[in-house]
């Protein structure tokens, strides 16, 4: 990437373009759209302070400030945005 170094703590889940995302907690959609480098992102509020975010999303199922079930459909993997 150009000599510069990049950090998030999350994981990179590798999975088949087209693969269902789900929610990994109930919660509320906090941003549900495009997002620069990360393309097609879901932020998830949960309770206690926690957050989840989905980036690189193929396709976007559910819309801001919507209240989602743990296992919940959000999108679809994709290649959107800029992978570091």
């Amino acid at each position: 990437s150009a000599g510069k170094v990049f950090f998030h703590s999350g994981l990179d889940l590798e999975a088949a373009v087209g693969t269902p995302v789900k929610a990994v907690g109930a919660g509320t959609v906090a941003f549900a759209g495009n997002q620069g480098a990360y393309g097609n992102l879901v932020v998830i509020n949960h309770q206690g302070g926690k957050q989840s975010r989905y980036a690189q999303l193929q396709k976007i199922a559910v819309k801001a400030g919507q209240t989602i079930k743990s296992g919940q459909l959000i999108g679809t993997v994709g290649t959107t945005g800029t992978p570091t």
